[in-house]
């Protein structure tokens, strides 16, 4: 059993959010980390992000939205982040997260869920396979 626990996000624990988040999202800084979140609950369902907690501290985080659409037979549940501190990485915590999405997109009725991950991040790609995560489509971009 998991000593994890699941702590929600809060004004008091923003700034550690953004310190794990950093370790992902390179040069975030907690003033436009409040800027996105603000706007992404204004304009999303549902966008709420947690962060895993041991003996008082938080360790790693994620952020998930629930999103309607055609594809996915009506309901989604999307991953926008999944980040845990480096001297934390493999000892749960990320599991542990992952579990608590995936408890949460059933409890919504959702039959899917969906992340992306960076090219580059071959670690966190033999972490999503091992949950029985698959690599079903290519992702495009263009920046204008």
């Amino acid at each position: 059993m998991s000593n994890y626990s699941i702590v929600e996000l809060t004004p008091d624990n923003e700034q550690q959010f953004v310190e794990i988040l950093s370790e992902l999202r390179e040069g975030l800084i907690l003033e436009e980390f409040q800027d996105i979140i603000a706007r992404a609950r204004e304009n999303r369902e549902n966008y709420r992000f947690v962060g895993a907690e041991l003996d008082g501290e938080i360790v790693a985080v994620t952020g998930y939205r629930v999103e309607h659409n055609l594809k996915n037979g009506g309901m989604l549940f999307f991953v926008e982040d999944l980040v845990t501190r480096s001297s934390f990485r493999s000892k749960g915590a990320g599991k542990f997260l992952l579990s608590y999405v995936e408890d949460e997109a059933r409890r919504y009725g959702s039959r899917t869920i969906e992340l992306n991950s960076g090219t580059w991040r071959k670690d966190a790609h033999r972490f999503y396979l091992r949950e029985r995560y698959t690599i079903d489509e290519f992702r495009f971009r263009k920046i204008l």
